[in-house]
């Protein structure tokens, strides 16, 4: 159950439920057949015993010993009866010898009762028979192997009775009653059948009225919800719940597509925030107003005439262009592990945690901007400008509207060195020379002024880099 879905778990459920509750049914209703349809035969028997004690003791009264034996006799020809016996509380077989007419002879003072024909003697003694003869109340034995009831009653000495067979004991005898239960088992059989019928396709009826029901108001919401979920994880943030109802789960179906609406206003957003941000709100989840500083290399490029080709075309193919130049830089940076921090009108600040990777990727922003030159022929170009050092980085702005910055003579200097550098050129500071020995050819520019600065500042000129994983030089 465990790896089913939860369409199949919800089914199986059902139907297992409906199967047990018909198992129960069947169960209670074949019990109470049986034991309505053995106490019916059991009432049937008392009424029998009782018109049999009634007959044997009209006819012993007249005498008539072989009629009461062919009375019993013929009871044993009714259908289930497979045996009937009148037995003496000593377990001996009734009419079997003249034991009880001698009795009945000297009680009366006189010889009225002759002798007639008797009948072969049997005994019985079991403890069923001796519990009749000591509680004075009828006994019933199911014998379920072979299908058979067992009755004792008892024969009880009546008034009528005690004038020839004396007052001294309260039970006669005892009448054994043996009968077949399989006509019984028959219709409990059969009954069964008709019943499990009736109730398998009552089942199957409820079960698919069960499942199309729960189809409709649970499992298919469940599937939607989950079909919809799954969709925004793929990055569809169009995709909504359809909502069809106002129960629980079309609340639910409510709420996730409201949580959708946010997702996709806040992807939205997200393109207007770095990388860098995303990470300290997910790292702290609370924003602070206090700064940190780091150790960074700052990246800044800027397109290079780019003012005259804003004038001198239409302001759509002027967004157009500039949007194609910032794509691939920033795709660039991506693919660097790099940053955007932002982009300033036609310009990017990308940072980075080391210099040799901020290096790679300017070479290869500018080789890309190229390539779209070639394909557009703009005539664009930048120019990178790379400095290295402690920067602070925190929130910046009013309690409504926030800017995570970094900020710091480190961004400055960056700045600066990408307004000198020529199209296609890489400057970068002292302070990422020095990270770099032996992977990049420069050329050194000493004592510049630059703009901001009070001391005058050396930088380079990257003339090539070195491919580490090919080991050879770029240029």
């Amino acid at each position: 159950m465990k790896h089913l879905s939860i369409r199949l778990k919800i089914i199986s459920v059902v139907i297992l439920s409906l199967l047990l509750t018909i198992l129960v049914i069947l169960y209670v209703t074949t019990k109470n057949q049986r034991d309505n349809l053995l106490l019916a035969n059991e009432k049937t028997l008392t009424t029998s015993t009782a018109m049999l004690n009634v007959t044997i003791r009209n006819i012993m009264l007249n005498g008539e010993a072989p009629i009461a034996v062919r009375t019993v006799e013929n009871l044993q020809t009714i259908q289930d009866i497979e045996e009937i016996e009148i037995y003496r509380t000593d377990g001996s077989r009734a009419f079997h010898d003249y034991m009880t007419l001698e009795i009945v002879n000297r009680n009366l003072g006189k010889k009225i009762f002759k002798k007639t024909k008797r009948i072969p003697n049997k005994t019985i003694d079991n403890d069923h028979f001796r519990e009749v003869l000591d509680t004075n109340a009828p006994k019933r034995v199911e014998l379920r192997s072979v299908k058979e009831m067992e009755y004792y009653f008892p024969i009880l000495n009546v008034p009528d009775c005690r004038k020839c067979h004396g007052s001294d004991h309260f039970v006669r005898g005892v009448a054994y009653f043996r009968l077949s239960t399989k006509s019984v088992y028959n219709q409990i059989r059969n009954a069964n059948i008709l019943l499990s019928g009736v109730f398998v396709v009552a089942g199957i009826i409820i079960s698919t009225v069960l499942v199309i029901f729960l189809k409709r108001t649970i499992i298919f919401p469940i599937l939607s919800i989950g079909g919809t979920v799954k969709m925004v994880g793929t990055g569809d943030f169009e995709a909504r719940v359809p909502v069809r109802s106002g129960d629980e789960l079309g609340q639910l179906g409510n709420e996730i597509n409201q949580m959708i609406q946010g997702l996709e206003e806040r992807f939205h957003l997200s393109k207007y925030v770095s990388r860098t941000t995303e990470n300290l709100i997910r790292q702290r989840g609370e924003i602070r107003r206090a700064g940190e500083r780091q150790s960074l290399t700052v990246l800044f490029s800027d397109v290079r005439q780019f003012t005259r080709f804003s004038e001198e075309n239409p302001p759509d193919e002027v967004i157009e262009t500039l949007n194609r130049i910032l794509q691939v830089q920033a795709e660039t940076v991506e693919r660097f592990q790099g940053d955007i921090d932002k982009f300033i009108g036609d310009a990017v600040m990308a940072i980075f945690t080391d210099e040799y990777t901020a290096v790679q990727c300017a070479y290869h922003m500018i080789s890309s901007v190229r390539a779209i030159d070639s394909e557009y022929g703009t005539d664009l170009r930048v120019g990178i400008g790379i400095n290295s050092g402690e920067v602070v980085l925190g929130n910046i702005g009013s309690e409504r509207r926030l800017e995570y910055a970094v900020i710091g003579d480190v961004v400055n200097v960056a700045s600066r060195l990408s307004g000198l550098a020529r199209p296609n050129m890489i400057l970068i500071s002292e302070s990422v020379m020095q990270k770099l020995e032996g992977k990049v050819k420069v050329k050194r520019i000493s004592d510049q002024q630059i703009k901001g600065k009070l001391e005058k500042i050396s930088f380079y000129v990257v003339q090539g880099i070195i491919d580490v994983e090919k080991n050879r030089w770029l240029r």
